[in-house]
Parts: C-alpha cells; structure tokens; sequence
C-alpha cells in the first residue's frame, strides 16, 4: 500500500498557492516562481505559517510591496509568505501601530495629517513597514529606526516577541534580524502643525521627483553608498551612465537606479549590475556592494 503524502502546508488551503508567480509582485516585474506561497490574515496565521514551516525544514522568505527585491531563481523551493494583508494601522497619542504590510508612503501621509512629525523624511521610498524595518529604509532625511519604539517578530519557532528598538541592532540599511519575521512595529513620534510637515514632506518628495526615476520598474537604489561616497556618483564616474543590457538600463537621472525599460529579463538586469559592479570597480577602485535583495 503506498502511503499518502501530505503536503507541508496542507492545512493553509484557504490562504496557499502552489507555484505562484513572483514576478508581477514585485516593481522589477519579472521573476521567477515560488513553490509555497501563503497570504496569512493576521499575525497568529502568520506565526502558525512559520511554525509549519520550520517543523517541516521548509525555508520561510517574507514579501512585502515587492520594492528592492529581484526574484532571481526560477523556482524558489521555499515558501514565501505575503504579508500584504497585515496591514492595520493604528494611532494611540503620539505613536503609531501597523502592520508589516502597511504601505509606508500612505502611512507617512496618515502620520502627516495627524500632526505627527517623524516620518515625513521617508517621503517617496518604496516599500512596506517590514521591508522598511527590515532593512532600516532611509536616506539623506534620516532612517525608519529613528522613529521605532518596538518592533513585534515572529520568531522562526512560531513565538510572537515584541523588542524595544534599543534591543535591536539597527545600522546602514539592516536591522539584523535573521530569521525573524517583522509582523508589526510602533512609532513614537513628536506632534507637529500638519501644514508645516505637508509642506515638509511635499518638498522632499518634489526633490526626488526631479533626482530619482520615480514610478519607473525599477526596485530602488540597487547598490549601498560605500562610507564616505555615494554609488550613484561612482557609478556615473565610471562611465556608466545610460548604459544597457538588453532591456536594463542604468538610470539617466539617477545611476544607483537600474530600470526595466520594458520586457527586462532577470538575466539583463544580473549582467547590468555585474557589468556596473565591475566598471566602477576597474575605474574607482572600489567594490560595491548590493543593497538590491537576490532570491536565488
């Protein structure tokens, strides 16, 4: 008698898709696939996903807008779960609560209208709270750590933990988190006069606007600034301004932008940032490192 195999995540039928395309989730817009893919609804199902998963030796990788991510693999042989519908957010006084899939950008403008001051200097970053934890989004105006109060992850046993942000080892563009799933965070944030951080905020986003390919596909900054530099200048001084593979192309307005120009295979995108990581290190001297994630 054969025996019956139950799959891994058999008792998630509701909220699972087999060999789910990850290319359209993400702003690259191409990618590869993923063999598990979960949509939990609130942190328990989130954390039950995650028990599952380790009892069953299936890796776990989070999604959340898709931003700063290319799908490299053609088949991803773990589960990749969605946080895009633990998106609550809520405010108590001067902080604010929400969930890993809560869209920053709207939040900040929520934040904004509160006259709650704190976050407006994120204006125009893709992305969503946990790849913003996660990753300690930020840029000239400041970082997201700036404004944590806690964070609540999920730990890959399946435990709900909730850590002080002085417990957490935030730096340049990590939050050194491991295997832990950022399923919330809390902001605590000063109050302010919503006109002037409309103002604030708008005038941020408008120098972006007129700097970076904004609404372009196009997943962010592609390589971190090395100490002291920046890449997008590294970049242009090598000569790479402009300069395509295929359908990838480095940013005309900004060169630590990398876009698909239009029907951009994971393959020209890879060979553009082999290519740049090796001009600028030929011309400058200098080794960039990735702040793109490669799930391969």
């Amino acid at each position: 008698m054969t025996a019956i195999v139950k799959e891994p995540f058999a008792d998630f039928a509701a909220i699972l898709t087999l060999d789910k395309c990850l290319g359209p989730l993400t702003t690259y817009g191409v990618g590869g696939t993923a063999r598990y893919f979960l949509e939990p609804a609130d942190p328990d199902q989130l954390a039950n996903v995650v028990r599952t998963a380790r009892t069953h030796g299936i890796a776990i990788r989070s999604l959340g807008s898709g931003a700063n991510l290319l799908v490299a693999a053609d088949v991803l042989n773990c589960a990749v779960v969605s946080l895009a519908k633990l998106n609550t957010v809520e405010r108590s006084g001067n902080r604010i609560t929400a969930g890993a899939g809560a869209e920053m950008q709207p939040l900040i403008v929520q934040a904004v209208e509160w006259g709650l001051s704190g976050l407006e200097g994120l204006a125009g970053i893709p992305g969503t709270l946990g790849g913003f934890v996660a990753m300690n989004a930020g840029g000239k105006y400041g970082e997201v750590s700036h404004a944590i109060e806690s964070v609540t992850v999920i730990r890959p046993t399946g435990e709900c933990e909730t850590r002080l942000a002085g417990s957490l080892r935030f730096a340049y563009r990590t939050a050194a988190l491991g295997e832990d799933v950022v399923a919330a965070a809390t902001f605590e944030l000063r109050p302010g006069d919503p006109v002037s951080l409309r103002a604030r905020r708008r005038q941020i986003l408008q120098e972006k606007l007129a700097t970076q390919p904004l609404g372009e596909k196009s997943p962010g900054c592609v390589f971190k600034n090395p100490p002291g530099d920046s890449a997008g200048r590294l970049i242009e001084a090598a000569g790479m301004k402009n300069q395509s593979v295929g359908a990838a192309r480095v940013s005309e307005k900004h060169t630590n932008f990398i876009l698909n120009t239009g029907g951009a295979t994971v393959e020209d995108i890879l060979s553009l940032i082999k290519r740049v990581r090796s001009e600028v290190a030929r011309a400058c001297g200098v080794t960039l490192e990735l702040e793109l994630k490669v799930w391969s």
